[in-house]
């Protein structure tokens, strides 16, 4: 690669056969279950700032159920990267926090809108076998938003909970979404 490729950041190639195979196999490419789980994570995003709890709590219960494997399920780690696959495509419009430091504990999981979003804040607490509203509850006897409280938008308090101890695939999951208000 010379100097004129790399500022323009191309590529050449110079083999005839090579260029048409790669020009080929960019084409033919088919990103159909990606593309699936991108529309999900919209409609997820969607639900949850309309706060439609059955559709949030359903579609966490299919992305922990897909991309769970049995021996992993029941671990707080496991839940926590569920929420982050199935929230993807939060980065066109928040920066995400883990165990952020907030009032008298961690939140869980923070996503902030980005400068120029009109999305509130979300604030997600993960529980299990215990309830949706209790980990609402949490958010708030804690003080979770008060490391928000410079931040001047909406917030939404998300709280998702399943029972670990139904067996697999019966594991049913819920959500609480409440506007916070001071």
């Amino acid at each position: 690669m010379n100097a004129l490729t790399a500022s323009k950041k191309t590529v050449r190639i110079p083999n005839e056969e090579i260029r048409m195979e790669f020009a080929r196999s960019v084409r033919e490419v088919s990103h159909v279950e990606t593309m699936n789980r991108v529309a999900e994570s919209d409609k997820l995003m969607y639900d949850t700032i309309h706060m439609d709890e059955e559709a949030v709590a359903a579609q966490i219960e299919k992305i922990h159920f897909e991309e769970t494997v049995p021996l992993h399920y029941n671990r707080e780690d496991s839940l926590r990267s569920v929420i982050k696959l199935a929230y993807y495509t939060y980065k066109d419009h928040y920066l995400q926090w883990e165990e952020l430091p907030a009032g008298a504990g961690y939140a869980d999981i923070v996503y902030l809108p980005k400068c120029g979003s009109d999305y509130p804040a979300l604030v997600i607490e993960l529980k299990w076998n215990k309830s949706a509203e209790g980990a609402v509850g949490q958010i708030k006897k804690k003080n979770y938003p008060k490391a928000l409280e410079n931040y001047g938008g909406d917030i939404l308090l998300v709280g998702i909970n399943y029972d670990k101890a139904a067996p697999a695939g019966k594991r049913k999951h819920t959500c609480k979404i409440e506007k916070y208000t001071v």
